[in-house]
């Protein structure tokens, strides 16, 4: 594995950074998209061309309008976002979650816990539990890089 490069792809909140950082604790380079984004956007040049082609954000990248349901979001108005606990716990860089007015989570709902539920299940009843990558993260032998 020492010539194979890995990549890591999915939404906010798929875990790309979680993954990252296991790979640095175990000692691989890592090159990641997302530190160099946060890098760019500190960059004059780079800012103004994201401002040229989205208006609506702040020359610190900062959202500027959106909506709901076609609707603007009101300052002064509380929203009900329903999310996983990954991101409701601010990572991947989702902070304005920890710093919701109010927060609730059902006992055992969280995705982690429902996994863990499911798993223990399958295994009490002496089922196989099997998986299959779903595009996200593919392995690139040493042979197909140029």
């Amino acid at each position: 594995m020492q010539n194979t490069k890995i990549a890591v792809t999915g939404g906010i909140g798929s875990g790309k950074s979680t993954v990252a950082e296991l790979l640095r604790s175990k000692g691989l380079p890592v090159f990641s998209c997302d530190e160099i984004y946060h890098k760019l956007i500190k960059q004059k040049d780079y800012l103004a061309a994201i401002e040229a082609r989205f208006p609506n954000t702040t020359k610190d990248g900062k959202l500027l309008k959106a909506t709901v349901q076609e609707k603007e979001i009101e300052d002064n108005k509380d929203y009900t976002v329903a999310t996983i606990d990954y991101l409701a716990d601010g990572n991947d860089g989702l902070t304005p979650f920890i710093n919701a007015d109010k927060r609730e989570c059902p006992d055992g709902l969280t995705l982690r816990g429902l996994f863990l539920d499911y798993v223990r299940q399958q295994t009490a009843a002496g089922k196989k539990i099997t998986s299959k990558l779903d595009g996200r993260i593919t392995v690139v032998p040493a042979s197909d890089r140029k």
